[in-house]
């Protein structure tokens, strides 16, 4: 049960730093671009976290939603593409 829990705060420990990391990276490549290309104001950290957190739950919402269709299937068997 123990290596359990260190195995579980080591999974979530690497999710908080990768989530960091393309925070500043995503908070990095806005302040640089987006001001000179589209004239967009610069950002600041909550602005990039709460676009980071968005954006993985709109990727995830898509994700799971595809799981549930079946509807390629049809497709690839009704145009004599199955093997």
């Amino acid at each position: 049960m123990h290596n359990v829990n260190r195995k579980t705060f080591h999974n979530i420990a690497i999710m908080v730093l990768g989530g960091f990391v393309f925070t500043v990276v995503v908070l990095w490549s806005w302040n640089n671009f987006a001001p000179d290309i589209f004239q967009l104001p610069e950002m600041k950290f909550k602005q990039a976290l709460g676009l980071v957190l968005f954006t993985s739950c709109i990727a995830f919402i898509l994700r799971i939603g595809g799981r549930h269709s079946n509807s390629h299937k049809h497709w690839i068997e009704h145009e004599g593409f199955s093997k």
